[in-house]
């Protein structure tokens, strides 16, 4: 674990809510990787491999929101058990930020596949700042720097170790836990901050979400920073988040045109600030409901407000994927659909609970 540095306090303090997941977690990355190179004879070589990859995600791949809209139907889906989520990309960033009751946060989620990010950072080179990162011809990891020079804290594995497509993904989370702090001799009075990775295969993330043994990988799963219940449940939380949301773009996302105005649940792409918009690089999307599927959730919504506040008597019904096998599907056959979750005994239930599937 690392203290945040000074200067990113008064951004967790006053736009911890307000600013993106990306921008938080940017901006203290690269003050790890300063961090780092700062005492380059003593970091710790397997949090460096970790750090440099999620920096990566963040420079080079895309950037993914959620309407928040939709944040309701998602927590309320259901993964099956039978079920296997696969990325959408080969590597990418969700941008959302989850609560604890014990003042911890998950900031920003990286999600990649670890050979592709190999051999793509072999014949590519992540600049930001005054740091250049990659993996050099005899497969080590990199970081350059004109002051420290060229770096070499780790051998890569070889591919075939990742045979499980389960394995070989990963998700990388980004923690925050705050800690209000008071010093009354000094008269000082603040906040301390701690950040850390917690990070899982996509294997043992359907593990963990199952009640099964935790098996660590070669890819360093690490899940000692949970404690307690609280921890737990975050972590629980995020993965079923991240495996909804892809499953969600995988299904009902078209890869050619996901901004199609033919589909009520598309992909728009946003610039989070002037300097992506002049440079026309945008990797930010955002994604948001149309038509009846907006009409859907905005009634949602507002039974689902109704069931937390006053009805004792209702029932929410959770969502759940649908993979149609049968015969008698003749057109649709091989799709995954979304049944909604809806809310039993309040008013009217919602009946129309299949979210449209791509043409």
């Amino acid at each position: 674990m690392t203290q945040v540095s000074k200067e990113l306090q008064e951004l967790y303090l006053h736009r911890f809510n307000e600013d993106g997941a990306y921008n938080i977690s940017r901006k203290e990355m690269l003050n790890e990787i300063k961090q780092s190179l700062e005492g380059a004879k003593t970091f710790d070589n397997e949090y460096f491999y970790v750090d440099g990859f999620f920096t990566t995600v963040l420079q080079a791949f895309p950037i993914i929101k959620v309407d928040t809209a939709l944040d309701s139907l998602i927590a309320d889906t259901d993964i099956s058990d039978k079920f296997t989520p696969k990325i959408p990309y080969s590597a990418a960033f969700i941008d959302k930020v989850f609560k604890s009751g014990n003042n911890k946060f998950i900031v920003g989620i990286a999600l990649y596949d670890v050979v592709f990010l190999e051999k793509w950072l072999k014949t590519h080179t992540v600049s930001f700042e005054d740091y250049r990162l990659k993996i050099d011809e005899e497969d080590n990891f990199a970081i350059y720097n004109s002051e420290v020079g060229c770096l070499r804290p780790l051998i890569i594995e070889e591919a075939s170790d990742f045979s499980d497509e389960m394995l070989k993904t990963m998700l990388a989370f980004f923690e925050v836990e705050i800690e209000k702090v008071s010093d009354a001799g000094n008269g000082y009075s603040g906040v301390h901050f701690v950040v850390n990775f917690v990070m899982v295969s996509f294997a043992n993330a359907l593990s963990f979400l199952r009640g099964e043994v935790l098996h660590k990988s070669k890819t360093s799963d690490e899940l000692s920073s949970l404690n307690g219940d609280d921890d737990r449940d975050l972590l629980k939380d995020a993965i079923k988040y991240v495996f909804n949301v892809c499953t969600l773009i995988n299904n009902h996302i078209n890869p050619e045109q996901p901004n199609s105005h033919k589909n009520d649940i598309r992909m728009v792409p946003y610039y989070p600030d002037k300097k992506s918009k002049r440079w026309k690089e945008n990797r930010f999307s955002i994604i948001k409901v149309f038509g009846e599927t907006k009409q859907y959730v905005d009634t949602y919504n507002r039974e689902r407000r109704k069931y937390n506040k006053t009805s004792l008597d209702a029932v929410l019904v959770r969502g759940h994927w649908r993979h149609l096998q049968s015969p008698r599907y003749t057109q649709k056959r091989g799709q995954t659909i979304w049944v909604a979750p809806y809310i039993k005994g309040i008013d009217k239930e919602l009946a129309h609970r299949i979210i449209k599937v791509k043409p």
